[in-house]
């Protein structure tokens, strides 16, 4: 698991309060990034399975804001892929990092 701080939006999927008409992230953006990279993630992984993980591993599922599903790589295991979670705050992206 690391910290990602990429800035760009390409990609993501987002949970019901993700960007507004202006772009901005719900849920009182302020430009800071909060994201976790998780890896090995199965190819058939959508963000409502990632959401229902949260919940399994009591996280706030509704602290993740988006999800970003990565190319498949060489490096990939067969069948997985990595995925980048973006958080609503440091505390919720940190809490993720600790318990997936």
């Amino acid at each position: 698991k690391r910290k990602w701080d990429g800035d760009e939006d390409a990609g993501w999927t987002q949970g019901e309060e993700g960007h507004d008409e202006d772009g901005d992230r719900g849920h009182g953006g302020g430009g800071a990034n909060f994201s976790i990279a998780l890896g090995n993630v199965p190819l058939d992984f959508t963000h409502e399975t990632i959401v229902d993980l949260h919940e399994s591993l009591g996280l706030d599922s509704e602290a993740l804001e988006s999800t970003k599903f990565m190319p498949v790589t060489s490096l990939d295991p067969a069948g997985t892929c990595s995925a980048m979670l973006r958080y609503v705050d440091r505390q919720s992206a940190e809490a993720a990092a600790d318990a997936i």
